[in-house]
């Protein structure tokens, strides 16, 4: 898929959706979640590996321990997330990692959620370096890419800027 139709289809509507839940938009989240998205599936992989094997779920790729810290630090709020999309019960770690690679809504919510656990503030726009760095703190890579995090880096900036997001 796409960058720009990532962020009209998937990106867009699950910020508009965390809005409602009181998580602010901002053209930093936007930019990041574009960038680390095209680094680990390129929006094109729900499951890690070609053949599906991998341990990673979603776009944005969380292994189950990742779910699972979710779930600790914004239980209330991912257990909202889950009656709204309709996700049965139990909401464990694992049912929570297998949803993830059906449903791009949630597999957004929870990397904004993983980025809004940095008690850092996002990086501002255009700080490159800066957002590689928030990057490998919270997605804590296997193998981490910095030559290719350039040019998925610039790619988000020119998707957010061309829908008039950046001022």
């Amino acid at each position: 898929m796409k960058a720009a139709l990532a962020l009209a289809l998937v990106i867009d509507p699950a910020m508009d959706y965390l809005a409602g839940l009181s998580v602010p938009r901002s053209p930093e989240a936007d930019v990041l979640l574009l960038a680390i998205g095209r680094q680990e599936s390129g929006f094109r992989d729900r499951i890690q590996g070609a053949g599906n094997e991998g341990p990673a779920r979603g776009f944005w790729q969380f292994e189950r321990i990742a779910v699972a810290e979710m779930l600790r630090r914004h239980p209330a709020l991912i257990g909202a997330v889950m009656t709204d999309l309709a996700i049965p019960k139990p909401w464990t770690s694992v049912t929570l990692h297998d949803a993830m690679a059906l449903n791009d809504t949630l597999a957004c919510v929870l990397a904004r959620l993983l980025l809004r656990s940095d008690p850092a503030p996002l990086p501002a726009v255009g700080r490159r370096e800066a957002a590689w760095g928030y990057y490998l703190r919270n997605w804590r890579p296997g193998k981490p890419k910095p030559l290719v995090w350039q040019g998925h880096y610039e790619a988000a900036l020119a998707v957010v800027a061309a829908v008039g997001r950046l001022s």
